[in-house]
């Protein structure tokens, strides 16, 4: 026994010595091998010289989990999708509904999503459907309603939205539910259809009174205290001074605000704010607070027009979660940031602080490739700046782990060769932790003149 385990690890180190000196692979694509044959996993299936180190450390978790990695082990699939591919395993979820090369990763999220809550996702796994019109088709379906009247690719998300809305309200929809009718006229016909409709009318009595319990609830909890007493009973003398019309018309309000936050609360937990809301949405809304300028601030970050048309309305989808959550608000056709939006972005932030060392170290090794760095290009760059091989992997090692943080931050790009870039909102970000830097020096300056005065 202890013979043949002798010449395994014989054998193993053969591998290693082979694998060093095969120019097929760079260096971390060897790293990935290594760390596999380490674990005695099967690296036969990410041996592909042509998969990136990532994907083989995508592969490579996959198989350190023991699932099937034969299914996303293939060159087809970005490392993006081959990670939505495992994290459905993981759950064994039957991934077969969206393993296909034809589903970008958020379509891909979508499904895996609508399968964790067991729904019937072959309603809406088609590659036609883009993800905000697959969120749509998805929160029908957990609503238990009839999905197959707006489930078309001809209507975009917002015109499903109203159709779902309706459907949800125990509205016919079917005299709206129709392509050549724009958001508005659907809206109109909606809202007409609720205040004509008695099954919603009697919900709304129902709100009535849950309202004024609500109200009076409140009001016997304000009037244990003393000093406001009075002022409770002013607005209840107002409001039965208040003539029917006004009443309904106040009604009417507070009902269609109730139903919103209903809708609100529903759709909040397939929501959560996160750093790409904090550190790219919020940062361009506030440089460009309109729907006209964010297009065109796109178009000129995108030469293909129909990707700056792509992203444009994956930003503007964003926006209206952001605007229904209450992290942003809209007035007069611009938007602009509400406390609860700067305080969630504040919180985030802390995870990661965007400090001098990046504006100056990191995005100074991106500019010296030239704007854009590999890891093969920031690895020969160290190798000039340090003598000791040890304290040039102890810095790659540091650097990359900060580009990765810098990328999921938003303040650099990535390409598909795994190329890092400076975005704007990073040229942004360093220009204002430089003034800061700059500002603190100065004040320093000045309390030293002061003393020595």
């Amino acid at each position: 026994m202890e013979k043949a385990n002798k010449k395994l690890g014989i054998v193993s180190i053969i591998k290693r010595i082979m694998l060093y000196v095969d120019n097929k692979y760079d260096r971390l694509q060897k790293e990935e091998i290594i760390l596999g044959l380490d674990k005695g996993l099967d690296t036969y299936f990410y041996k592909n010289r042509n998969f990136d180190w990532k994907q083989m450390r995508e592969i490579r978790l996959g198989l350190e989990k023991g699932l099937d990695v034969s299914v996303y082990a293939k060159e087809e699939f970005n490392v993006e999708q081959m990670e939505e591919i495992r994290l459905g395993q993981e759950k064994n979820l039957d991934v077969s509904f969206y393993s296909k090369p034809e589903f970008d990763w958020r379509q891909m999220r979508e499904i895996k999503l609508g399968l964790d809550r067991g729904l019937d996702v072959s309603t809406f796994t088609k590659p036609d459907l883009n993800i905000e019109q697959m969120e749509e088709v998805r929160l029908g379906l957990e609503k238990g309603i009839d999905v197959s009247f707006y489930n078309k690719s001809e209507f975009d998300w917002k015109q499903m939205r109203e159709i779902r809305i309706g459907l949800e309200r125990g509205l016919d929809v079917s005299t709206y539910a129709k392509d050549n009718l724009s958001v508005e006229q659907m809206e109109k016909m909606r809202v007409k259809q609720e205040k004509q409709n008695p099954i919603v009318n009697q919900l709304n009595v129902n709100k009535r009174d849950e309202s004024k319990k609500e109200l009076e609830n409140k009001q016997a909890s304000r009037a244990e205290e003393k000093s406001k007493s009075k002022s409770n009973e002013e607005p209840r003398l107002e409001k039965k001074s208040k003539s029917k019309q006004e009443s309904k018309s106040d009604q009417e309000d507070v009902d269609e605000k109730k139903r919103g936050d209903i809708e609100n609360k529903n759709e909040e937990e397939d929501f959560s704010f996160s750093r790409y809301d904090a550190n790219v949405i919020l940062p361009i809304v506030k440089r460009s607070p309109s729907k006209e300028q964010i297009e065109k601030l796109l178009k000129q970050r995108y030469k293909n027009e129909k990707e700056a048309v792509k992203q444009s309305n994956i930003f503007q989808g964003r926006i209206r979660k952001l605007i229904n959550r209450g992290y942003m608000e809209e007035r007069n056709g611009k938007y602009s940031i509400t406390v609860k939006g700067a305080k969630a972005a504040k919180e985030i932030d802390k995870k990661f602080e965007f400090t001098p060392y990046d504006a100056n170290v990191v995005f100074g090794h991106i500019e010296a490739a030239n704007g854009l760095l590999t890891l093969g290009n920031l690895y020969s760059q160290l190798e000039e700046e340090y003598s000791k091989p040890e304290d040039v992997e102890k810095q790659f090692v540091y650097l990359k782990n900060r580009l990765e943080n810098n990328f999921k931050c938003g303040y650099v790009l990535k390409n598909d060769k795994g190329a890092y870039s400076i975005s704007e909102i990073g040229e942004m970000k360093a220009e204002e932790v430089t003034e800061r830097a700059e500002e603190f020096a100065a004040s320093i300056d000045e309390s030293i003149e002061e003393l020595e005065f």
